[in-house]
């Protein structure tokens, strides 16, 4: 049974604490926090995952060349991703803003 919304937003949770090696470890918690989940929910997951992250990257970096301001960026995100809440948005935002940050120093 694929996960809920608010399983999801636990999952992205969980994802979000070993990123950026999330793809790696994140399997196993999900296997303890959601034992009613099959591998292919958890497959469905990880992608969702990927793919919000890299439409925040996108905004991140239509922000960064001055096409869209910051408050656009995170409402078009939380308009895709209505499911998610707003800890889990601004946790997003602030990952892929800080990997941007690093990435421009080297």
């Amino acid at each position: 049974m694929p996960l809920t919304d608010t399983e999801f937003d636990c999952a992205f949770a969980e994802w979000q604490k070993f990123w950026p090696y999330t793809g790696i470890v994140a399997a196993k918690p999900w296997r303890a926090l959601f034992p009613h989940a099959s591998s292919s929910d958890f497959d469905d997951a990880q992608r969702r995952c990927q793919e919000i992250e890299r439409l925040a990257a996108d905004l991140a970096d239509q922000v960064g060349n001055n096409v869209i301001d910051e408050e656009d960026a995170l409402s078009k995100l939380a308009r895709q991703y209505p499911f998610l809440t707003a800890k889990r948005l601004r946790r997003t935002w602030h990952q892929i803003t800080h990997a941007a940050m690093e990435m421009n120093r080297k």
